[in-house]
C-alpha cells in the first residue's frame, strides 16, 4: 500500500514538474531532494501449514539535494526544517564513531599488552588473560557499533514522505517566483 502513495506522489510531482519552464525545472533539478536505497535484507520465515511469510526490511537510504551532492541524515532533517531530529541523528552517528574508536583502541590495546606481559613465552601467561578480555570486549564494540551504523535513524518510508513534502513546497516556490 505504501508504494502505491509513493507512485502516487512521484506521479503528482512529475506532472507539477512538467508544468514548469525550462529554468524553472534546471532550478527544481538543482534543489530538490532524492532519497536512494542503498541496503535491504529480504527474509523468509515458515508460515501456517507449511507456507513461507516474506518481508523485506530496508535498512539504510543515503539523501541527494539536487544533482549529485550527497547529504548526512542529518543535513537532510536540517535542510527539511527537522531541528529536534537533525540533531538526533548527529548524536547518534558521534555515539557510534565514539564506540567504534574506543572499542578499536581497548582491542589492539588489550591484544598488545597481552603479548607484552611475557613477548617470549610460547602460551598466554595467566597474568595476560584480563588484557585479552579487554580486546575480545572492544572487537565486540566495534562489531556493535558498526551494526548499528548500518541503519539510518529513520526509515526509509518516513524519509521518502519528508522529501516528498520538501519537493512539493519546493516546486510551489519556484512556481511562485
Amino acid at each position: 500500500m505504501k508504494y502505491v502513495i509513493i507512485a502516487l506522489l512521484a506521479s503528482v510531482l512529475a506532472g507539477q514538474v512538467d508544468s514548469l519552464s525550462f529554468e524553472q525545472k534546471r532550478e527544481y533539478n538543482r534543489q530538490k531532494l532524492s532519497i536512494e536505497i542503498i541496503g535491504q535484507s529480504i527474509g523468509f520465515n515458515p508460515g501456517i501449514k507449511g507456507g513461507t511469510i516474506g518481508s523485506t526490511e530496508w535498512h539504510r537510504w543515503t539523501a541527494y539535494q539536487g544533482i549529485g551532492k550527497q547529504l548526512t541524515e542529518s543535513e537532510f532533517f536540517a535542510l527539511t526544517g527537522y531541528h529536534d531530529e537533525a540533531q538526533k541523528a548527529e548524536d547518534r552517528t558521534k555515539k557510534i564513531k565514539g564506540t567504534v574508536r574506543y572499542g578499536g583502541i581497548l582491542a589492539i590495546g588489550g591484544l598488545a599488552l597481552a603479548i607484552a606481559v611475557d613477548p617470549q613465552a610460547k602460551t598466554l601467561p595467566i597474568e595476560a588473560v584480563p588484557f585479552l578480555i579487554a580486546s575480545i570486549v572492544g572487537g565486540g564494540m566495534v562489531l556493535a557499533a558498526s551494526r548499528a551504523s548500518m541503519r539510518n535513524y529513520t526509515p526509509v518510508s518516513l524519509a521518502q514522505q519528508i522529501a516528498d513534502d520538501y519537493n512539493q513546497q519546493l516546486i510551489n516556490r519556484i512556481a511562485n517566483e
